[in-house]
Parts: C-alpha cells; structure tokens; sequence
C-alpha cells in the first residue's frame, strides 16, 4: 500500500485523511479485545463514566496484537507517505476511553515547525451525533489557525458561545467511521467531538518526522520537557527482536530522553482537558 500524490496533497491541504476498511472485521474484534482488557485492568473492572474519561499511556505495547500494529506494513506505508520514508519516529501509543463531548482543541502551531501525525483507531460505528471525530479543515496552517484560538480558549465553558454559536456548531467536517477504518490527522488540525457515550474507544499511534534542524530538535526538547509520557521510549521496544521497533525508539534514547517501563500508566480526568503534548485526545 502506498499513498498516491492526491492523498498526500488533500492532508496537506486540510490536515487529516481516512482511510476505509484498512482492517477486517475479525482484526478488529481482536483489537477490541485486547483494548479492553487493558481498560478494564487500568480501572480494576469499575464501570467508566462522567464525569471521567480513561486514558493509558503507553499503551499498544501491552497486548501482542496491538502491539504488532506499531510496525504494521499498513501504519508504516502511511507514516512513510506522510512523513518521508523510514523519517521517523514514534512518539506514543495511547488508548482512551472517552465520556461525551470533547472540546474543540489544535492550533499548537508545532505541525509548521515538525511534521507529525495521529494514526487513530475508532473501535464502534460513530456518526457526527454520536461522537464521530470532527474537524475543521486546514486549520492546521497560518492566520486561520490563530484565529481559532477562539474556540479552543473557552474549551473549560461547555456553555461557551463563539461568533454566535455553540461550539458543536462551528462548521466543521465529521469524519464518520466504521470499525476497521484508520483515521490519519496532525494535532493542529482543530477537532473535537459531540455525542460519544461513556466508553467510547479511540486509540492512536502517535509518529513524528526526524528532526534535521537545532530548531526541530530543540522543539523536540521542549514537548519532552513539557510532558510526562511522550517523547518517552518504552524498554519492551528497545528490547524487541523487531529491528523497525528498536529503529522507531532509538531515537529518543540518543536525545537522552528518559525511557518508560510497562508499569500501568494512566490518567483519568475530566473528559475535556487535555494533556499539553502532541497526543492530546480526541
């Protein structure tokens, strides 16, 4: 699988792609398996609801299938696409378990300074009333993007109304999905959420293209000084006897980042804050 001219122009362009039916059915019965079993761990098997969502971080590593699903041929054609072939890095895996809306956020302005992307996963059948991610194409780039800041800066309001309007209404484009289809999107790109139920699955694999510059590096830097779980290589990676793993890891090890062990991670917060890293959740 490679992606064609049209494709890497259209995310470019409006910061997001989708990509339908990448896996089968029974791939996908697996992953949600496995996803739950991580969940239900995390919470010691107590029910997830309001106002709390649950987020594990690392998290793909934990159960063998997802964790085949980091060096997958198919995640690797798209980072390959997107960020240059065999030019990067992977920053995270998480999983998230959300509870109703998730608030409009983006805008970082870091997609201009280091190329990167979110490789999502949406394990139920979401439409825009139901939780579908959302997003406001090519808000990702320049003065549209600063003047967005808007609608994140009163993310804490759920009342909050922007231009007249409610949040949920500021035009935008919901990216309605089906299990087994892989949602690809840079984290300026402002999206959010409407609808979900309490539980709703989303993971997400997490790369970022090698930096070449002081510039990009030193931005590299200030994300992994800022944040408590990314840009953080996980032991089981460098351990692995998959060579693209340790490649995708390494990395980080020799910018002296820490490295991070399987011990259970997790943050469990009020469904619309956000953590202040490339792996905000949506």
């Amino acid at each position: 699988m490679g992606l064609t001219k049209d494709q890497t122009d259209f995310f470019e362009t409006f910061g997001f792609l989708a990509f339908r039916g990448l896996f089968s059915p029974s791939e996908m019965e697996t992953m949600l398996r496995e996803s739950n079993e991580i969940m239900s761990a995390d919470r010691d098997g107590n029910e997830v609801g309001p106002p709390i969502r649950q987020a594990v971080q690392p998290f793909f590593e934990r159960r063998p299938y997802l964790h085949s699903l980091i060096t997958d041929s198919r995640m690797l054609a798209i980072a390959d696409g997107l960020l240059g072939k065999d030019n990067y890095f992977m920053e995270l895996t998480e999983g998230n378990l959300h509870v109703g809306d998730t608030a409009w956020h983006g805008g970082f302005g870091s997609a201009e300074i280091l190329p990167h992307i979110k490789v999502s996963f949406y394990l139920e059948p979401l439409v825009r009333e139901t939780g579908a991610l959302c997003v406001i194409p090519g808000s990702h780039k320049g003065d549209f993007s600063e003047r967005l800041r808007r609608i994140s800066d009163r993310a804490e309001d759920p009342d909050a109304k922007v231009w007249g309007v409610h949040p949920r209404d500021v035009p935008s484009y919901a990216i309605e999905s089906t299990p087994g289809d892989v949602l690809v999107f840079k984290e300026d790109t402002y999206h959010g959420a409407w609808g979900g139920h309490p539980g709703r699955h989303q993971h997400a694999i997490n790369y970022v293209q090698l930096p070449k510059t002081d510039e990009q590096l030193a931005h590299v830097r200030g994300m992994y000084e800022k944040s408590k779980y990314s840009f953080r290589a996980v032991k089981q990676n460098l351990e692995s006897d998959d060579q693209v793993l340790r490649r995708l890891q390494q990395p980080m090890v020799d910018w002296g980042f820490e490295v991070q062990s399987l011990s259970l991670i997790h943050i469990s917060e009020p469904t619309r804050r956000y953590a202040s890293s490339y792996a905000v959740f949506c």
